[in-house]
């Protein structure tokens, strides 16, 4: 294979690994949504007497199983990314993507023992949060991944220190917002199964908790876009905008639903929202360094 073949399928496969881990929080998403989380009651069978679903489980059992097939497909992808990153290892940047590609392959990995705890628990909320949270460290990580096979090995910085600070104090910020999110989740309606148990917190309290950063985030990325638009490269402030557009969406969202009865379409909506958020997030963390002069 010839060294510009290797690169398209490099940069191929490093979307395609960010595409399959959104795609995931989509179908588990609509696992918990449809309430077919326990639609296959075990793991890795989806019945103690069948690998496959039963029509005694109805459309949930086949809901539970195609995500099932997705996370291997997703597992399947992030070893192809493995094996090109090893063979990429020695070049310019080449390590930094090993150790992003191992990382995605074994956190996916992780994912289905966790996913197998979620149904042998029943679907407790802390085993769901924790599944939901390390999907968005896996978007995060994926974003990474293809950041430097496009943009090469990390370069210099080339933001100035305002800018530095703003997304730092963005990140912190994010990272409460998840977590509160999460939190609020399983406090909700929604739990997957009408018969799972919700985590007991009070679910219109954590809104509140999960709102005031948000807002502060909100703050936060529009500070950070002034003083982009006046110094700055123009990747960050590119990267600034998505986050902007991600912030705004997923408030207009959090709003609408937490007024309207979480409506299924959308708690969809604003949980991959919050995937987007993630990848746009990164992506303004990375964006304050440039280009180092030997690209991938």
């Amino acid at each position: 294979m010839s060294e510009v073949r290797q690169s398209r399928t490099l940069r191929a496969v490093s979307v395609a690994t960010l595409a399959s881990q959104i795609l995931i929080v989509l179908t588990g998403g609509l696992v918990r949504l449809t309430e077919s989380g326990l639609g296959c009651t075990d793991w890795p069978h989806c019945t103690p007497d069948s690998f496959f679903p039963v029509p005694e489980h109805g459309i949930h059992g086949f809901i539970e199983y195609a995500n099932r097939l997705l996370g291997a497909v997703v597992i399947g992808i992030s070893i192809w990314m493995l094996v090109l990153a090893i063979r990429k290892a020695k070049s310019a940047g080449g390590r930094e993507i090993l150790t992003l590609a191992a990382l995605v392959f074994f956190l996916s990995a992780a994912q289905g023992i966790i996913g197998a705890v979620v149904v042998w628990l029943e679907l407790r909320p802390d085993t769901v949060g924790i599944h939901f949270m390390l999907s968005v460290v896996l978007v995060a990580l994926s974003t990474m991944l293809v950041w430097r096979v496009f943009r090469g090995p990390r370069g210099p910085k080339v933001a100035t220190a305002p800018q530095f600070v703003l997304t730092h104090g963005a990140t912190a910020l994010f990272a409460i917002v998840i977590v509160m999110g999460t939190l609020t989740t399983g406090a909700g309606p929604h739990a997957g199964d009408g018969g799972a148990v919700r985590n007991g917190l009070n679910p219109e309290l954590l809104q509140h908790f999960h709102a005031w950063p948000s807002y502060a985030l909100l703050l936060v990325t529009l500070a950070l876009l002034v003083v982009a638009v006046r110094k700055g490269p123009r990747i960050h402030l590119f990267s600034v905008l998505g986050l902007l557009a991600a912030s705004l969406f997923q408030m207009v969202i959090g709003l609408i639903q937490a007024n309207t009865g979480l409506p299924v379409p959308l708690v969809a909506a604003h949980m991959m929202g919050s995937v987007f958020a993630a990848a746009a997030m990164t992506a303004t963390v990375l964006s304050l360094r440039g280009k180092a002069e030997v690209s991938v």
